[in-house]
């Protein structure tokens, strides 16, 4: 695939784009300011619509789910079967198609069936969490650190650590404020 770099306008490391997106954008045509306050507007209303936070949720979870069956090997048969359900209901649930409307319950049964962690929280809008995903590792422990497990801990503001030696594989989280 042929790539071409792009330096953005503040001058920093380049962006490197394949090729056909780059006669994409070569091709679209320039907004004007009013046109970029209307899509912002746009955007703006859509976080506040219910239906749609709900459906960006939904896909969110879903993509989720996808990814802890291809991680752990798991398939939806499988599953299925640690639910106590058909294949046809997992695939209706993994279909964002469907419509399925499926609730805090069922999403907590599809974690438990898959070893995960369902995380939900609700947030001021002055704040965001960001999940960092870390690689498994192999480390052996030092004496000059402690290398006691820690559990998955949220914290605001501060940046948690677990130590590498205490997992197979773990997600940290923080929880920032978001600039006025």
């Amino acid at each position: 695939m042929k790539t071409t770099n792009k330096t953005d306008a503040a001058g920093s490391s380049p962006t490197v784009l394949p090729a056909d997106l780059t006669a994409l954008f070569a091709n679209a045509r320039q907004l004007d300011a009013a046109a970029v306050r209307e899509l912002e507007a746009a955007a703006r209303a859509l976080d506040h619509d219910p239906a749609f936070v709900a459906d960006y949720l939904k896909g969110i979870a879903v993509e989720d789910i996808l990814q802890a069956l291809e991680e752990t090997g798991i398939s939806k048969n499988e599953l299925a079967g640690r639910l106590g359900k058909t294949r046809q209901y997992v695939s209706n649930v993994l279909n964002e198609n469907a419509r399925v409307n499926f609730t805090i319950d069922t999403l907590a049964q599809f974690s438990v069936a898959l070893g995960r962690q369902l995380c939900i929280r609700i947030l001021p809008k002055t704040q965001q969490m960001h999940v960092f995903r870390t690689l498994p590792v192999t480390v052996e422990p030092s004496p000059q650190f402690e290398t006691q497990p820690i559990a998955d801990t949220f914290t605001t503001g501060n940046f948690v650590n677990i130590p590498s030696s205490s997992f197979q594989m773990k997600e940290e989280y923080e929880l920032s404020r978001i600039p006025a």
